[in-house]
């Protein structure tokens, strides 16, 4: 019954808010650190993985904080584009630039900063509707 409430209520705000929505409390506590990505039944809600192997870092994975529960697989391969960067706090919390933008399922848009997700204005969008 109240399935993609949060989605529709959080894109709501974040369109009518002046900053971008802020959770206040961490998503993201710490970062774990895998030599094989895990298949997606394997990664857990408000988990955040970093694929290292051979001490190169491949790739992050986790699950769309939105509640749609779809896995997000990023590249941090600086060959790749688009890729993505992870600085780790001294508490062990993840931050991510730039931003993550879903051009298909719920649309959200967010960047994460020491665990807590940043959700942007023109999350609920299509990209390429939302640039214009």
């Amino acid at each position: 019954m109240f399935k993609g409430l949060r989605k529709i209520l959080t894109a709501f705000l974040a369109q009518n808010s002046s900053c971008p929505l802020k959770v206040t409390e961490s998503f993201f506590n710490s970062v774990e650190v895998k030599e094989k990505a895990p298949s997606n039944e394997e990664i857990h809600d408000k988990t955040f993985i970093k694929v290292v192997y051979n001490q190169e870092s491949y790739w992050c994975l986790f699950r769309c904080p939105c509640g749609c529960r779809r896995v997000i697989s990023l590249s941090l391969q600086q060959n790749h584009k688009p890729h993505w960067k992870i600085i780790v706090s001294e508490s062990g919390k993840p931050s991510l630039f730039p931003s993550v933008w879903q051009n298909q399922g719920c649309k959200s848009h967010f960047w994460i900063e020491d665990g807590e997700i940043r959700w942007c204005k023109n999350t609920g969008m299509e990209p390429w509707i939302a640039v214009k």
